[in-house]
């Protein structure tokens, strides 16, 4: 679990394995370019430690996404894509979460469900390549809207 350097005693993204080759990240409060930097160390040591088939990223509590999380999230979709991993975003009817993905195109372009628990019965049994994993924060900043 990871906190945030900030009086708030709530962390803001939390890391579990609800299930095998599973990740799950709950992410809270404000997705900008001031903690984005958390997510993706959160990420980096996660996909570093373990052998994931599915990231389920719930963002149901999460109050602002900015264009840096919008990266991040895109990031995470081609890294997901690239190692052969399902990634399903929660939360995405929040309207937080629902108006920048929408405004931007990226909506359509995730796998997204209402619940976390709608995502978990949603899995896929692919073997993620460890010899080609890659890091989030490796790939490239450009978004890719394919």
């Amino acid at each position: 679990m990871h906190q945030s350097d900030g009086l708030e005693s709530l962390p803001t993204v939390e890391a579990e394995e609800p299930a095998p080759r599973t990740l799950l990240l709950r992410v809270r409060g404000e997705l900008d370019i001031a903690n984005v930097a958390e997510l993706h160390t959160v990420l980096d040591d996660e996909l570093g430690e373990g052998e994931f088939s599915r990231i389920v990223v719930d963002l149901s509590r999460v109050t602002l996404v900015d264009t840096a999380a919008l990266r991040t999230l895109q990031d995470l979709r081609r890294c997901c894509r690239l190692q052969n991993m399902q990634l399903v975003l929660v939360g995405t009817a929040n309207p937080a979460v629902h108006r920048p993905l929408r405004l931007t195109g990226l909506l359509p372009l995730f796998d997204t469900r209402l619940t976390v628990q709608a995502a978990m019965r949603g899995h896929t049994s692919s073997s993620p390549d460890t010899a080609s994993r890659l890091r989030v924060g490796q790939l490239p900043s450009r978004i890719d809207a394919r």
